[in-house]
């Protein structure tokens, strides 16, 4: 992969990209810089309706999915059927799923909450890798990055499953660039802060329902706790991950990195 700028990337070698909750939000905003760059993508995604309206925007050729649920053991045969489709491997995994999970002190969670957020935000990014591994190494070549969150280091309280199945996917991700780095394969996380989206902003509509405050005044509380004082865009979250496949970050592996205007605390 090469770029002809340091601050727009290209990949003129159309590499093959497949992201994990790539029918909207981030993972939408993921795929779309890699197509602008001349990327070939793969998305999957648990919403049929998203992923047909993304799809019919862009040239089959070029952009393919699979409408399944990556935290479901049995969809990855299916993923990997379409996969094969494409008749080359996968250059650049993108870990992107992330379901927040039950929210409940420690002593009200059951194990089912516990495997929700393990399966769907950790084991699913597992199983993509082992899918990919093998065949990175062959290449001598590839990238992983896994989408974490902020939220591992501020921890949180009442978040247990969410904030435990990402530091894991966070440790896998480390574990991967030491294990792949000899065959030429890189592995980093990024860690997002608060994303300017419509899933936070409906949590932040809850928080002012139930605190008696307007929007407004729910976001600038908000706010106070991340010292630029802003919402980080997608689009910025997105073009790291996409700087990250570029020739310029070749030496870049077995980093966490975020991008989040630098929370200091969470509720």
């Amino acid at each position: 992969m090469t770029t002809n700028s340091y601050f727009a990337p290209s990949l003129p070698e159309s590499p093959l990209v497949l992201i994990t909750g790539g029918g909207g939000g981030l993972g939408r905003e993921i795929a779309t810089q890699f197509l602008d760059r001349g990327a070939r993508v793969h998305v999957c995604d648990i919403d049929a309706v998203r992923l047909k309206e993304f799809a019919g925007t862009w040239d089959p050729a070029r952009l393919k999915y699979s409408c399944v649920d990556i935290g479901d053991p049995s969809a990855t045969a299916r993923l990997e059927t379409d996969l094969a489709a494409w008749g080359t491997t996968v250059a650049v995994l993108v870990n992107n799923v992330g379901i927040a999970g039950a929210r409940a002190p420690v002593e009200e969670l059951s194990d089912a909450d516990w495997l929700q957020s393990l399966q769907a935000n950790f084991m699913g990014a597992a199983r993509c890798v082992r899918h990919v591994a093998g065949a990175m190494k062959r290449a001598r070549s590839g990238l992983i990055v896994n989408i974490s969150t902020v939220s591992v280091r501020t921890v949180p309280v009442s978040r247990a499953p969410y904030i435990v199945s990402k530091a894991a996917l966070e440790a896998l991700s480390l574990s991967l660039a030491k294990e792949l780095g000899p065959f030429g394969v890189r592995s980093n996380v990024i860690r997002p802060g608060g994303m300017d989206n419509e899933r936070l902003r409906q949590v932040l509509r809850d928080v002012a329902a139930a605190q008696g405050q307007s929007f407004e005044e729910a976001l600038q509380k908000d706010l106070e706790f991340t010292s630029m004082r802003t919402l980080v865009s997608m689009r910025d979250v997105a073009a790291m991950v996409v700087y990250l496949a570029a020739d310029t970050a070749r030496h870049l592996t077995g980093q966490v990195i975020e991008v989040d205007g630098n929370v200091e605390w969470e509720a």
